[in-house]
């Protein structure tokens, strides 16, 4: 099963569409603070399946533990 996170978890969020204006990709998330409020720890977003999208709480335990061959980027969060 695809861990999933809220609908909505992302405010000001740059896209780039097809002319017919189907999503063709997405060149920057930013997460709202207020809609991340009760998500999982761990998910992805319905457009773009390729990446997960991890909590800070997740992130720092995995360091903490010693989890190599992970690439976080920091996101913008309003």
């Amino acid at each position: 099963p695809r861990p999933e996170g809220p609908e909505e978890e992302r405010d000001r969020t740059e896209r780039v569409l097809h002319k017919d204006g189907s999503l063709m990709k997405i060149t920057k998330f930013v997460l709202s603070s207020a809609k991340l409020r009760g998500a999982p720890d761990l998910f992805r977003a319905k457009e773009d399946l390729v990446r997960y999208l991890f909590s800070e709480k997740l992130v720092n335990e995995l360091r903490k533990q010693g989890c190599t061959n992970f690439v976080f980027e920091d996101l913008e969060q309003v």
